[in-house]
């Protein structure tokens, strides 16, 4: 996952835990959004669920994320 600017900028990258994208089945994940509290929010498809992520510290991998349906 990338962060940009405004102007497409990277300005940070990132990998999803192992056991995420396997949630996902068949499809990508539908979307995200990064929230007012830090947290990147990312939707599935199928399960139809939101992922909120919280980010890592040196490591650019996800350090944890929690399921919502």
């Amino acid at each position: 996952m990338v962060k940009f600017t405004r102007d497409f900028r990277p300005v940070a990258s990132w990998t999803l835990p192992k056991v995420l994208p396997s949630k996902f089945e068949d499809m990508s994940n539908f979307g995200g959004s990064w929230g007012h509290d830090g947290h990147l929010y990312l939707t599935g498809h199928d399960p139809a669920e939101l992922y909120r992520m919280r980010l890592p510290g040196a490591v650019r991998c996800w350090r944890s994320w929690t399921s919502f349906r």
